[in-house]
């Protein structure tokens, strides 16, 4: 079930300097038997006292400066209702400057996911500053990972989340 109040407890736990989050609701959601009332995009950075860059329901929060945000639907999508995109912020701190990408894959269709994070890699792949991709990718194999090995490394954040980054 949905506990917005447990969500944030664990967030506030990892004093990360930033979260990417997927399945973010901008104006409420009744998905299942959740039933939410809160715009979450904007409940979530308020409580965590965090800058945020929101793009359909795609969240990334920071700490610090977040000084250009992007949101991008990818060009090959399934059948699904639901149109996958991926989300781009730019963040400033005191002595750096960043790049974060996030997204959530196409879930069901195996070709279609693959080219989103096909269409993610090239992209991201053209940034000049350092960066870090992160998000659900919907995918148990190492498909993200081996795409994005040139250039990138991985690991594994909290809750399981896939996070790809440039190397400095």
């Amino acid at each position: 079930t949905y506990n917005l109040t447990k969500t944030i407890e664990e967030l506030k736990k990892l004093n990360a300097d930033v979260i990417v989050l997927q399945e973010v609701g901008a104006n409420g959601s009744t998905k299942g038997t959740c039933k939410i009332t809160d715009s979450q995009s904007s409940k979530i950075p308020q409580l965590l006292g965090m800058n945020a860059a929101y793009h359909d329901r795609l969240l990334i929060l920071s700490k610090h400066t977040i000084s250009q945000k992007k949101g991008k639907k990818f060009q090959d999508q399934d059948s699904s209702p639901t149109k996958r995109v991926y989300e781009k912020a730019t963040i400033k701190t005191a002595d750096a400057e960043f790049i974060i990408y996030t997204t959530h894959t196409a879930r069901f269709d195996i070709d279609v996911r693959q080219k989103q994070i096909q269409e993610l890699r090239d992209v991201t792949k053209k940034e000049m500053l350092p960066t870090i991709v992160a998000g659900d990718f919907n995918e148990c194999s190492n498909v993200p990972v081996d795409l994005f090995k040139d250039g990138f490394i991985s690991g594994v954040g909290a809750f399981g989340a896939t996070f790809i980054s440039a190397m400095l």
